[in-house]
């Protein structure tokens, strides 16, 4: 059984799901890295090597929209951010199990596995799927 049928029989409601995940954005954020060309010769790209300033977003998104984000210049310092964002961004907008918000679902990202977060979680009578 896959996870996300898994999710699908324990959460009758979608309403209950809150989906966390972080992202990364500067200026080549959206430059293509691959691209082709016709058979027999090399693709060639030329453009600019300019990054700029890196932005870290961590949000929390529901259905109905976003409840809770943090932005920061350069990137998140890894779990302590995450925990931090974690007890005083998401969980104040979340419910106990089975509620709306009661369901966090998150990405196999090391910042997501440790004990603190499941602590957090079962601390709030919560359920958490990581994948």
């Amino acid at each position: 059984m896959t996870y996300m049928n898994q999710i699908a029989e324990e959460v009758p409601d979608s309403n209950m799901l809150v989906f966390i995940n972080e992202a990364v954005r500067d200026k080549c954020t959206l430059s293509r890295r691959y691209g082709c060309s016709h058979q027999g010769l090399c693709c060639i790209a030329q453009r600019c090597f300019i990054h700029g300033t890196h932005y870290s977003i961590l949000p929390a998104l529901t259905l109905n929209g976003i409840i809770a984000y943090d932005i920061v210049e350069g990137l998140h310092q890894g779990t302590c951010d995450f925990v931090k964002f974690l007890k005083e961004q998401v969980m104040p907008f979340t419910n106990p199990y089975p509620s709306p918000h009661s369901v966090l679902v998150m990405d196999n990202c090391h910042i997501h596995r440790g004990d603190e977060i499941w602590h957090i979680v079962k601390e709030g009578n919560h359920k958490l799927y990581p994948f």
